[in-house]
């Protein structure tokens, strides 16, 4: 589902294309957030800096992706630094439905690698 392009790393998931974001600008990489899984926002515990210009302010967001249906979203959006628009990392979130069960997941440099599921009450 991922692919790597040689010109820029770029991922590509569920028809979305986004950058590999700086790793210099974190704590840690993807922390593990268990079952947290948000589709919008920011794990700020986990932002150092900002790499590029060294400023500490509260990130902004760009680019912002949303595809839903009856039984999916999935949201995409870059976190930005918001003196200079240094790109920190790339937020992916993704909700469906799969039989009885309501899938949740998150995967973000900044703000980590979350999943959760729910069993659907009828």
């Amino acid at each position: 589902l991922f692919s790597f392009s040689h010109s820029a790393p770029q991922l590509r998931h569920n028809n979305y294309n986004y950058h590999k974001m700086c790793t210099d600008c974190l704590l840690e990489e993807k922390p593990d957030r268990g079952t947290t899984c948000f589709s919008r926002g920011q794990y700020l515990p986990n932002f150092k800096s900002c790499a590029s210009c060294g400023k500490l302010s509260m990130p902004t967001t760009s680019n912002q992706k949303k595809e839903e249906d009856d039984t999916k979203e999935i949201v995409s959006f870059v976190h930005n630094c918001a003196e200079c628009q240094h790109e920190i990392a790339t937020h992916h979130y993704s909700f469906k439905v799969v039989s009885d069960n309501q899938e949740y997941s998150m995967d973000c440099d900044l703000c980590g690698e979350g999943e959760d599921s729910k069993a659907i009450d009828f």
